[in-house]
């Protein structure tokens, strides 16, 4: 999870961490901040105005007790304070997480309660030795935390870029899943992405991929293409007739996808090229994963 402040909104991830496609966006219960930060004198509480308390921290759910950080954000408060990826929240504040199982939203939440500038102790786990240190939250306004995630978007893209071209498609991966992290509406780094996982078999992972660039930009006859051939690959094959026949009304330059698209669709049988309307399924798939690659302001 990444919390932003106020909105007290949170940026859920599919997976136990932040290497896993974004799942969904959803508020933090205001009701539910407010009883966990009742403790704090309102006296104490710097008057903010509209800005963000940053801890430039991923959270996500720990298999074993506590609360694991899936990434550290580069000249961070979390990095300053010492933390490290890997590293397991056990308290943070008052709060204890002493305990399997937690779900990241219920730190995200004492996160949202903080007030920018003002210490939070925090005891973590790394290996085998415990630790505990400070982390003052900064003080950011919303353009400030939106330019931090712009250049850690830019700097996953180019180096999953330039691995991806240069055929390391297992070394890609983990950069190009960081980039979907930050910037969620970026339908190269999900093409991409989608790529690199077909070429290590991951199919399921690539229509994922693949689908999320095709809500961002239906029209495309290259995503169209790529989600088809993901069905096809996965047995699908009425899906996989009904993008095939979204690809081809598509124009295209690409004489050999056309050539390959046709020669797969004559091997249907009619009923499975009837049995799902193209047009239809390409409004319904790409709305649904639409509200998946929302944004923080939508």
């Amino acid at each position: 999870v990444e919390v932003y402040l106020p909105q007290h909104i949170m940026l859920h991830f599919a997976g136990a961490d932040a290497t896993h496609p974004v799942d969904s966006f959803s508020h933090v219960d205001p009701a539910l901040v407010r009883e966990w930060s009742a403790d704090e004198p309102a006296s104490e509480k710097p008057d903010t105005g509209e800005l963000e308390a940053y801890f430039g921290v991923l959270i996500g759910r720990h298999q074993g007790q506590g609360v694991l950080i899936s990434r550290v954000n580069p000249g961070s408060p979390a990095e300053l304070a010492g933390l490290l990826p890997g590293d397991v929240i056990l308290e943070f504040g008052d709060a204890t997480f002493y305990r399997s199982g937690v779900e990241s939203p219920e730190l995200a939440a004492l996160m949202a309660a903080r007030s920018p500038g003002r210490p939070v102790p925090v005891l973590f786990d790394r290996g085998t030795k415990r630790f505990q240190c400070q982390i003052v939250p900064e003080a950011k306004d919303r353009a400030s935390i939106d330019a931090i995630r712009q250049h850690l978007f830019l700097a996953n893209y180019q180096e999953g870029e330039a691995l991806w071209a240069a055929g390391k498609y297992h070394k890609a991966i983990p950069f190009l899943q960081q980039a979907t992290d930050y910037n969620n509406r970026d339908s190269s780094s999900w093409m991409l992405l989608g790529f690199c996982y077909l070429q290590k078999g991951r199919q399921a992972g690539a229509l994922d991929a693949y689908s999320k660039a095709l809500a961002l930009m239906p029209e495309s006859p290259g995503a169209r293409y790529s989600v088809a051939y993901c069905h096809d690959l996965l047995g699908n094959r009425e899906q996989a007739a009904a993008y095939y026949q979204a690809y081809l009304s598509a124009p295209d330059q690409d004489q050999q996808s056309i050539k390959r698209a046709k020669k797969r669709l004559d091997s249907f049988s009619r009923k499975e090229k009837q049995a799902v309307d193209w047009g239809t399924l390409l409004i319904d798939v790409a709305s649904a994963v639409a509200g998946e690659v929302g944004g923080p302001n939508d």
